[in-house]
């Protein structure tokens, strides 16, 4: 952001230049102009007067100069003032001079001198120049000021037209720049603000979240650290806001930006492609995927209450018979099935969790008590299966499963120790004649 105070030392410089050159050619009005070359209008700049109408278009005076050097005298009837500036200045001038000081891409600028004394072109060359030069380090100033205010005013049109909400706070860690949808959010002025007034109203914001004790521990721990930088989810009033704040540039000293971006929807699209990810798409069981990333944490968490993770793998007996007779449509029918009643009885009474190990075979994570506990749940699953018939279309099917079981153990892998052991004890269930379970 630029000072004002920027812009009115160069206004007021350009002024005092203008009413130095008044006093030393004894000119009544002298006026800065800036213009191109091709245009037949040049604004004022400045003038040595208090004109009411600070920005006056009068006929460009570049190509009217005659004669060589750097001041260049102006026919009398070459150049009529608006009558504006007739009627301020009391009378219609007839000397002209003019100085020319362009830059490139304003080559029409210059000082415009109206009834100057009569021997001013005897002016030393080596003065006019240094007055040039003045005129045209002040004109260029000038230009560049203008230049970033332009692009200060385009900044602040992106800045509040951006739909993430931002806080840009200074380096000098007293001031910082809200804009429009971190105004809305934060419920506070739009604009420029003490660092502490921002520094509150995002702390109200914080302490509503859902999660408020999580991100008051993060962001302790960062607070004396110039350079950090950190992302974390805000879940308030429904919503998820994404929260990324970092230095400026990379550099604390240089300040530091806070970015909100309201992300649920994505958030919610990103559950459901991880539940579609870890479940089967036929039965709506977990999937292997599941177990070989949660299944860690799905043991920790049952140690944790000081039971005995139970691991049970099933099989449907005689699937094949199924869908070689009935074809794979009955035989999805039958998994979809067997999974719904496994489910329901896991639900109602066990908690455990369900998942399709691959074809007709299903693992089964029990937080059992030992392994007395997690026999009488195979023997409960199994009778769930057996005593009623699975009802497909106008079919009746006898659906027995084999189990096998075992407890995990310290020190072991899930997927790699655990659940091997557990389809040994289902073979040798298989083995036995079926519609049973044996344990190892």
């Amino acid at each position: 952001m630029i000072p004002a105070t920027q812009g009115s030392a160069l206004t007021d410089g350009l002024q005092a230049f203008c009413r130095f050159l008044a006093q030393w050619s004894s000119a009544a009005l002298v006026l800065a102009l800036e213009g191109t070359r091709d245009t037949s209008t040049a604004r004022v700049i400045a003038s040595n007067q208090a004109l009411e109408q600070r920005s006056i278009d009068i006929p460009s005076v570049w190509h009217l100069a005659l004669g060589p050097g750097l001041l260049r005298r102006l026919e009398d009837a070459a150049l009529r003032l608006p009558s504006a500036l007739q009627v301020h200045l009391g009378f219609d001038p007839r000397s002209w001079h003019f100085l020319p000081g362009g830059l490139p891409g304003a080559e029409g600028s210059g000082v415009l001198l109206i009834g100057a004394r009569e021997n001013l072109d005897a002016t030393e060359p080596e003065l006019l120049q240094s007055l040039v030069d003045i005129f045209r380090q002040m004109l260029s100033d000038h230009r560049q000021l203008r230049q970033r205010r332009y692009f200060a005013a385009k900044f602040q049109d992106l800045f509040d037209s951006v739909p993430s909400g931002i806080v840009l706070i200074e380096g000098d860690g007293r001031s910082g720049h809200v804009n429009r949808s971190a105004a809305e959010l934060l419920d506070c002025a739009v604009g420029v603000a003490e660092v502490g007034q921002i520094a509150a109203a995002m702390r109200r914001l914080r302490e509503r979240c859902d999660n408020a004790a999580e991100l008051s521990t993060a962001l302790a721990e960062l607070t004396h650290d110039l350079q950090f930088s950190l992302r974390l989810d805000w879940r308030v009033d429904g919503r998820i806001l994404s929260v990324d704040t970092h230095p400026v540039l990379g550099d604390g000293r240089q300040g530091r930006i806070w970015i909100f971006e309201d992300v649920t929807e994505l958030r919610r699209r990103e559950a459901e492609l991880r539940e579609l990810a870890q479940h089967d798409p036929l039965t709506g069981a977990f999937n292997r995927q599941f177990l070989q990333a949660e299944g860690g944490n799905l043991v920790q968490a049952v140690r944790a209450r000081g039971s005995s993770p139970a691991v049970l793998i099933l099989d449907i007996d005689h699937f094949k018979d199924v869908n070689d007779r009935y074809g794979h449509d009955i035989g999805d029918a039958v998994l979809r099935a067997v999974v719904e009643r496994l489910q329901a009885r896991l639900r109602r009474r066990d908690g455990g969790t369900l998942l399709r190990w691959g074809g007709e075979e299903f693992v089964v994570l029990s937080p059992a008590t030992g392994a007395e506990a997690a026999q009488q749940l195979a023997e409960r699953l199994r009778q769930g299966i057996a005593q009623q018939s699975v009802q497909i279309q106008d079919l009746s099917l006898a659906i027995t499963i084999s189990l096998g079981g075992t407890l995990f153990r310290e020190g072991e892998d899930l997927v790699r120790d655990t659940i091997p052991r557990a389809d040994r004890a289902l073979y040798r269930a298989k083995a036995e004649g079926r519609n049973r379970w044996t344990w190892i």
